[in-house]
């Protein structure tokens, strides 16, 4: 459906923003490091923002 895939996109870039907002933080002088860091911890937001949904479309729809 067409509102799952907005729903998934806007919590992809929400996702990649509190990433970036991590790499700007921890400075670019180490940057190939926060890089990593920020994609391990885009991979769990998006797996974890993903569960969520599941589960808030059961409870609506049950």
């Amino acid at each position: 459906m067409i509102t799952d895939f907005i729903a998934d996109i806007s919590l992809d870039l929400f996702a990649i923003f509190l990433c970036m907002l991590f790499v700007y933080k921890t400075g670019p002088s180490i940057g190939v490091i926060s890089f990593f860091i920020a994609l391990i911890i885009y991979i769990i937001l998006h797996f974890v923002f993903y569960s969520f949904r599941e589960k808030i479309i059961k409870k609506i729809f049950k």
